[in-house]
């Protein structure tokens, strides 16, 4: 099967999580901290004495007057049937109207673009790999001309080299492209809102609900569609998780631990 490249949107994913919500109230004081698209304050930050507490082995205990407060929402890990796709963003760095010299490996009367992708995703990939390209709402091939591994030992990343045909020459040097790779059909696998997955500089994490606890564990992803990602590691089917507002319980844990620390 033809994989497909898709500029303008993500296949969607054939099911959702149901999630359910408290209502909300918002947070005030100075100075703010900007957290899940809120603002939040250090000094109303909530603590101890306004409704939450916090066990080193178990996570965060919130009352319900806290989480109506920082606008909590939790919900399930279910199956869903998601496409397989990888997102990536390729920068044009050769414009199909520029003149190409006798010492580079690029063809005249294309553009082309550079992308990177972690090393464990490089198998998925073969040079010559042909792509039917969406570029607003015209259909254009392009073709996967190489893969450089050199940086791999250094960052973790390897470097694929697109050609796109670009007839009208439309595609100008600098430009960012979203792109969308269909790497097969869907399948059924465990997928939560991206919103609800927790980056730090330690990792990924998603807060469990355990016993009335907001844990907070260690995950893996895999496959993003449609606003979901896909779970590879750390929760299962039925697991109930914090679906929002996660950065802000981070930063009242974080207000725990420091504390402790003094």
């Amino acid at each position: 099967m033809k994989p497909i490249i898709i500029l303008t949107g993500i296949l969607s994913i054939a099911s959702l999580i149901l999630f359910t919500g408290c209502g909300s109230k918002p947070a005030s004081g100075e100075p703010p901290v900007e957290a899940d698209n809120k603002t939040i304050s250090q000094e109303n930050t909530p603590s101890e004495e306004s409704g939450a507490t916090f066990d080193e082995s178990k996570g965060l205990l919130l009352d319900e007057e806290t989480k109506r407060a920082i606008e909590f929402q939790s919900g399930r890990v279910e199956e869903h049937s998601i496409t397989p796709l990888l997102n990536l963003k390729a920068h044009v760095y050769r414009s199909a109207g520029e003149t190409v010299s006798n010492t580079t490996r690029e063809e005249a009367g294309y553009a082309y673009a550079t992308s990177f992708v972690d090393a464990g995703q490089i198998g998925t990939f073969k040079p010559n790999w042909k792509f039917d390209l969406l570029v607003a709402g015209e259909s254009r091939g392009a073709t996967l001309m190489r893969i450089d591994s050199s940086l791999v030992e250094i960052n973790g990343k390897a470097e694929l080299i697109l050609r796109i045909e670009d007839p009208g020459k439309k595609l100008e040097i600098g430009q960012v492209l979203n792109v969308s790779a269909k790497l097969g059909d869907a399948r059924k696998t465990k997928a939560v809102p991206l919103g609800a997955v927790l980056e730090t500089a330690e990792g990924k994490f998603i807060y469990k609900i355990i016993n009335g606890y907001c844990t907070r564990v260690s995950i893996k992803t895999g496959l993003e569609a449609d606003g979901f990602v896909e779970i590879a590691t750390g929760l299962d089917v039925g697991d109930e998780i914090v679906r929002s507002p996660v950065n802000r319980l981070y930063l009242l844990e974080r207000n725990f631990t420091n504390a402790g620390a003094d």
